[in-house]
C-alpha cells in the first residue's frame, strides 16, 4: 500500500542520512531502529499464514 511504500523511503532515508552524518561508518542506534521498524512492518504482511 501507499502508506507503506512511504515508510520504507523513510526508512531508506533515515539510515543513509545516519550514514552520511557518520562519514559512512554508519549509526548502530539508528540501524537497529530502522531495523525493528522493518521487522513490525514485515509481521504486518505474512507471506504464509499460521
Amino acid at each position: 500500500r501507499e502508506a507503506e511504500f512511504r515508510e520504507v523511503g523513510e526508512m531508506i532515508d533515515e539510515v543513509l542520512t545516519a550514514l552520511a552524518a557518520a562519514g559512512g561508518e554508519g549509526d548502530a542506534a539508528v540501524e537497529n531502529a530502522v531495523h525493528e521498524r522493518v521487522k513490525a512492518l514485515c509481521a504486518k504482511f505474512p507471506i504464509y499464514k499460521k
